[in-house]
């Protein structure tokens, strides 16, 4: 069941392009906020590098360069081009990463995302 779901996030992963080898500031902010929810989600930062390619020996990410990504995630989390970037990676890998959840019963990811885009226009 685990390679199962580490096969479709790695399928998801690979649609959103954040898989792919490059420095544009949409997949490395795509790449950060992925960072961060795997993590949250209780992924180790090995299992996180696994995930994504790179130029390695391995062929993956390092787990300190998934460190350096969740640093860095705190330090972009406040632009509002990353939050845009993100709420687009939330929303895939939410369903992803629950797949048994409703998405469209979940009342409190309506609101948070509600919210969301309220503090984004105030912003602008």
């Amino acid at each position: 069941m685990e390679v199962i779901d580490d096969i479709d996030l790695r399928l998801t992963l690979d649609e959103l392009g954040l898989t792919k080898i490059n420095r544009k500031r949409e997949v490395v902010y795509g790449r950060q906020a992925a960072f961060k929810m795997l993590r949250e989600a209780g992924y180790t930062l090995s299992r996180i590098g696994m995930m994504f390619k790179s130029n390695g020996k391995k062929g993956y990410l390092d787990h300190t360069t998934v460190i350096h990504g969740l640093n860095e995630y705190d330090l972009n989390c406040e632009y509002t081009d990353f939050i845009e970037i993100e709420r687009n990676i939330h929303t895939e890998l939410f369903r992803v990463l629950n797949p048994k959840q409703n998405p469209d019963s979940n009342v409190n990811e309506m609101i948070a995302l509600t919210q969301m885009d309220a503090l984004i226009g105030e912003m602008l």
